[in-house]
């Protein structure tokens, strides 16, 4: 999945559902085309991923419209943003299924524990 900084803060994207980038914001080498996926990182290195669900051009410009999701488990983006295991094959095997979910369920239970640990107790 292509990854692309965008110079905004977290906080700034909360507010939204998507937002308009101008292409050499993103700062990517290739042009990106309505339907594909990205994972966005932004400047305070939250990962959320992305959609190019338009494109709009100006006279100088070409300008995304992205709709992203909620920010992401580290764990996760890292999982998600990993180059393909092999540059020559266009498939996924059923190893790379199991090791994907695999790794995904050890991130799910980190991120639990973390959250049961972090949870006040209640007073019930």
């Amino acid at each position: 999945m292509i990854l692309a900084d965008i110079p905004i803060p977290d906080l700034e994207l909360e507010a939204h559902d998507g937002i308009d980038v101008p292409h050499d914001l993103v700062a990517l080498s290739e042009p990106l085309e309505p339907g594909q996926m990205l994972l966005l990182r932004t400047l305070d290195g939250v990962h959320r991923c992305a959609e190019v669900v338009g494109l709009d051009f100006t006279e100088n410009e070409t300008i995304y419209r992205l709709t992203y999701g909620a920010p992401m488990a580290p764990e996760i983006a890292a999982a998600v943003a990993r180059p393909p295991r092999s540059a020559l094959r266009h498939w996924v095997d059923d190893i790379d299924v199991e090791v994907l979910l695999g790794e995904l369920a050890d991130a799910a239970r980190r991120t639990a524990t973390t959250s049961q640990a972090a949870a006040p107790e209640s007073s019930w």
